[in-house]
């Protein structure tokens, strides 16, 4: 009874987590963007958009999310929900313009602003999770369409996928075995 009660929770914890994805697939996340005192964040979204060449109708809503922190110097990120998935990936190439709170607020402030992809709470502590552990033997490791990859070296074509902290187990072992033999 108890195994399958365990299976049952497993499978109902995967579909939640399969539903949370789905519902990131078209939002993107700007972590750094100033704080204002009676700021309009979908008025401020939009001068991005404009900033980055980006079509404002297809922004759906913006908001501030996350706990305010009494002791954070940071500001909570934006997350922007955009009308299509293709939107969404077209504002995830433009991150590559070097994008600054000078330049959407007209001041001197050259703090960069981020684009990144808006990861379900399980995702971003599973990143946080491969980040720590294979920071030392692995050289990239990143995010691309919600799926976060690595690879080993500049000379290492091949990219992997960690789906769950099984598979960072699977590469510090392998890591160990290679290093012994």
């Amino acid at each position: 009874m108890n195994a399958h009660l365990m299976k049952c929770n497993k499978a109902l914890e995967e579909r939640v987590n399969e539903l949370e994805e789905k519902d990131k697939e078209k939002k993107v996340e700007f972590v750094g963007l100033e704080k204002k005192e009676n700021e309009d964040v979908a008025k401020i979204i939009i001068q991005v958009a404009n900033k980055l060449h980006m079509d404002v109708s297809q922004i759906e809503h913006a908001e501030r999310v996350g706990r305010i922190k009494p002791d954070a110097d940071k500001p909570l990120p934006v997350v922007v929900t955009l009308r299509t998935k293709g939107a969404r990936d077209k504002w995830i190439r433009s991150r590559k313009k070097l994008l600054t709170n000078g330049e959407i607020y007209g001041t001197n402030n050259d703090n960069r602003i981020y684009i990144n992809e808006n990861l379900t709470r399980y995702k971003r502590n599973l990143l946080w999770v491969t980040k720590n552990q294979l920071r030392k033997t692995y050289k990239y490791i990143w995010v691309q369409d919600r799926k976060i990859l690595i690879r080993k070296s500049d000379e290492q074509k091949k990219i992997m996928s960690i789906k769950s902290e099984r598979d960072i187990e699977k590469y510090i072992e392998n890591n160990l075995n290679t290093a012994t033999s």
